[in-house]
């Protein structure tokens, strides 16, 4: 009874160390699909962060504006 308990055990063993080498082998693909992803993107993206820059220091600007009165009141 023994031995069949573990043969058993490695035959588990053995499963679940083919299933973890599948999932690493669609992890890789995965990453280079986003990887080609990314590339397709970065210009998109790049003008966003421009955008998105430029309401920052339109931004900067109107609270400086505004906590400036607030100073002069004190």
């Amino acid at each position: 009874m023994q031995n069949r308990n573990i043969r058993t055990h490695t035959h588990t063993h053995t499963h679940t160390h083919t299933h973890t080498h599948t999932h690493t082998h669609t992890h890789t693909h995965t990453h280079t699909h986003f990887l080609r992803f990314s590339h397709t993107v970065l210009k998109s993206v790049r003008n966003s962060f421009e955008l998105r820059l430029e309401i920052m220091k339109t931004r900067n600007i109107n609270v400086y504006n505004f906590l400036k009165p607030r100073k002069k009141l004190k």
